[in-house]
């Protein structure tokens, strides 16, 4: 667990510098850290900030709106992690996207992050 702690804090400091195929692959490296918490809290909690910096410094590599499927792919990716999220990691999720939207596309994806959220809230 502590290395990979320690390759997801490499790859934040990094993140600006990436080219997009390395972009695209550090995505589809972090994304079965944030579905489940087999490795810990603090693995999750790390990848969740991976992923934020990944979605403001490359937006239009991971999250664009003109991009339909690879949005699709990141909300699905993000509605189905609330369930395994610890608490610690929320924050880090929700803080993007509960920024005010550009767009009627981003508009809809907060409203169905905020709805799986008040879903898992409520069970």
């Amino acid at each position: 667990m502590a290395q990979i702690c320690n390759l997801l804090q490499l790859a934040q400091s990094l993140i600006a510098t990436l080219n997009e195929t390395s972009v695209k692959l550090l995505y589809r490296a972090i994304k079965p850290l944030i579905r489940n918490d087999l490795h810990g809290t603090g693995v999750q909690k790390r990848s969740y900030k991976v992923l934020l910096l990944l979605c403001d410094e490359h937006n239009a590599i991971v999250c664009s709106a003109d991009n339909q499927e690879q949005l699709t792919e990141l909300i699905d990716l993000l509605i189905g992690s609330l369930l395994t999220c610890h608490v610690s990691g929320e924050r880090t999720n929700e803080r993007k996207w509960l920024q005010p939207p550009t767009s009627s596309t981003e508009l809809t994806s907060i409203h169905s992050i905020r709805l799986a959220r008040s879903v898992q809230l409520a069970t």
